[in-house]
């Protein structure tokens, strides 16, 4: 069953984002592993763009878990970008079970004000 789950973003979250990534609050269980099918985020431009970073969603191995988006914090207009999870991705499972999942970046973005809205579509695996 797919399931979903939003975290907002304000402008320190945005700055920061590599530094200290943004959990998205799912239940850390035994046995359970969260499988991202997609994230949408949902930009909204205030009155300096950010520069622009690749943003993604990780794992707690530090493993990017969805495709990298680039070109939606430099927007200055309202903006919406859908990110896909990986076709592929092998880990171990000390790197899946157990764990919540994080919006982070690969650098922090400068300047900037906007905020942004990510909606995480994902869905619960049990693993033996």
């Amino acid at each position: 069953m797919l399931k979903s789950i939003s975290v907002n973003l304000s402008q320190s979250d945005i700055l920061s984002l590599a530094t200290s990534p943004i959990p998205f609050g799912l239940p850390v269980m035994a046995g359970l592993m969260h499988v991202p099918v997609m994230c949408v985020l949902n930009y909204k431009f205030g009155t300096v763009a950010y520069t622009d970073v690749h943003l993604y969603v990780k794992n707690y191995g530090n493993y990017a878990i969805t495709n990298q988006v680039n070109g939606l914090l430099n927007q200055t207009q309202d903006y919406s970008i859908v990110s896909y999870g990986d076709s592929l991705v092998a880990l171990p499972d000390s790197d899946w079970v157990q764990t919540d999942l994080y919006l982070s970046a690969l650098s922090n973005p400068t300047a900037g004000d906007g905020t942004v809205k990510a909606t995480l579509f994902y869905s619960d695996v049990t693993v033996p």
